[in-house]
């Protein structure tokens, strides 16, 4: 298995986060904010909180690149200790995806 430096894992992370932001807004109104990204009080933060570096990972609950690459991720995070990691849920297949995200969201909301 090939390990992932920090320097790889954020210029991966920032390349799809800019995928993830700019790609969408194509025939859409709506417009993201940093905000929207970085301060989502619904929005599961790992790591540590106060992290000097945030890395916002976009990701779909059934998407296997995201289900492979998520250990690396929070191995990284975890070995570092100073990385706060966003998840933020971008169900893009479809209405299995909505659902296991909103079932996820709920679950943590509810303290399970």
């Amino acid at each position: 298995m090939r390990m992932i430096d920090r320097r790889r894992l954020l210029s991966v992370a920032a390349s799809a986060a800019i995928l993830a932001v700019v790609a969408p807004r194509t025939g859409s109104t709506q417009q993201l904010t940093r905000d929207d990204v970085f301060r989502d009080p619904d929005t599961p933060v790992l790591g540590n909180p106060n992290g000097d570096v945030t890395v916002v990972e976009f990701f779909d609950y059934q998407c296997p690149y995201c289900k492979k690459s998520h250990p690396d991720v929070k191995s990284v995070v975890a070995e570092d200790g100073n990385v706060r990691l966003i998840m933020k849920d971008w169900p893009v297949f479809g209405d299995a995806s909505v659902f296991a995200a909103q079932a996820v969201l709920g679950a943590n909301e509810i303290g399970v």
